[in-house]
Formats: structure tokens, sequence, C-alpha cells
């Protein structure tokens, strides 16, 4: 599973719907920064020779990142439900997340919605409230 990190207009992460960030903005964007790339996929390897394979149009990689290519690893984002997406980002990722969201007019949030500055650290905690709101929400569906 693990921890999502999203460039988000909405007011909560998971009401983006709302503020969509679009497909044509986040390619827009991948085109005109050169740290990216768009593969339309990632890949990661599993063990045993086996290789797990996403395929999504709007899968970019960050190849500016420190540790790309390091052990397979690649700092891949991805548009979904009009967020960008990152997952167990660093600190590194983060901000490079988090310059991207000042090109797009949004802001970076992990899975709590908890705020990420600049420098990729925690700026600001919603927990409590936040964590009554997903639930409400949640349980209505």
């Amino acid at each position: 599973m693990g921890y999502d990190f999203h460039i988000t207009r909405g007011k909560e992460w998971f009401e983006a719907e709302s503020t969509p960030i679009s497909m044509e903005e986040w390619l827009a964007y991948v085109k005109s920064d050169p740290e990216m790339r768009l593969d339309g996929f990632a890949e990661a390897s599993v063990g045993n020779d086996r290789v797990l394979r996403c395929e999504d149009p709007n899968m970019a990689v960050w190849t500016a990142c420190s540790g790309d290519g390091v052990g397979g690893n690649h700092a891949w984002m991805w548009l979904s439900h009009g967020n960008i997406e990152a997952k167990n980002a660093d600190a590194e990722i983060i901000a490079k997340m988090w310059r991207i969201a000042q090109r797009l007019q949004a802001r970076v949030v992990g899975d709590e919605d908890e705020e990420y500055g600049a420098n990729g650290e925690e700026v600001g905690k919603k927990r409590s409230e936040w964590t009554t709101r997903f639930w409400k929400r949640f349980l209505r569906r």
C-alpha cells in the first residue's frame, strides 16, 4: 500500500473533483519541465525475476531526483481523480511536488491532509478535523 502525497486544489484531497487538475494541464506541465519525462507506465521488480507494471497514459518520472534509477527506483507521479499523486515520497520528492503545485496553483498534502512546504517538510496539520470529515464521507458511500 504505502502513503500517498497529493498535489491538489481541493479543500480536501479526496474532494478534488470540484477543482481538478486536468489531464491537459498535467501533460502540458510535464512537457514544459525538462526534469520530467512522460513514460505512460511504472515498473518495479518484485523478486524472483518478476516485474510489476502499472500502465497509465499520464505516468511521469522526475528524472532529476537524486535516487532516480538507484535500485530500480524512480520518482513517479501521475494524475488521479483531479490530483497529482506520488507514493512513499521523501522530502526531496515532496519539495519537487511543491514546485509543481506552485505552477498549477495548488498545494501538497499527505493522506491525512497535512500540508507540505517548499523544503518538503510538513508545515501544517489538520488531522483531527480531516479524520472526522473523511470517515463521515467514507461511511456515506
